[in-house]
């Protein structure tokens, strides 16, 4: 089987983003690295908001004005942000993608945004388990790498 597909039914067929919100996702990838990110699509009821979210994060990466460091320094607090995650404290969840984001940019209209999207985007798939935050950031390692 292709890799596209491959990464279909390996990674976005298998996505549960709480209740009945299941397959209905994106996979993304880059023959250029071995990063995958898989963000919740569903045209029904719910604003596709993983494409709007994708395509704001990819101008600022583009455009420099948002580092393409930011997976690295988010690996750093990454044990802090699972463990908040498992405890339910969305406020420490917000903190640590705030400080993240904050040491990666230099204007705080990209770090308000960035930040805004990350609290909407927990109230709507992380208190189901899914890790949105997590692929959206992995999403910088693919980007970073495209010409």
């Amino acid at each position: 089987m292709p890799k596209p597909g491959k990464l279909l039914n390996d990674y976005a067929k298998e996505s549960d983003w709480g209740g009945s919100f299941k397959k209905d996702s994106m996979a993304i990838s880059a023959s250029r690295t071995s990063h995958i990110s898989v963000l919740p699509v569903r045209p029904k009821g719910i604003v596709i908001r993983s494409i709007e979210d994708l395509k704001r994060l990819m101008s600022y990466v583009y455009s420099g004005l948002l580092s393409t460091g930011v997976p690295n320094d988010f690996d750093r607090f990454k044990d802090i942000y699972n463990k908040a995650k498992s405890m339910n404290k969305v406020d420490i969840m917000i903190n640590v993608i705030k400080h993240v984001i904050n040491n990666n940019t230099r204007l705080e209209s990209v770090l308000n945004d960035l930040v805004a999207r990350a609290e909407c985007s927990l109230k709507e798939y992380e208190k189901h388990g899914g890790d949105y935050i997590l692929n959206l950031i992995n999403s910088v390692n693919i980007l970073r790498r495209l010409p």
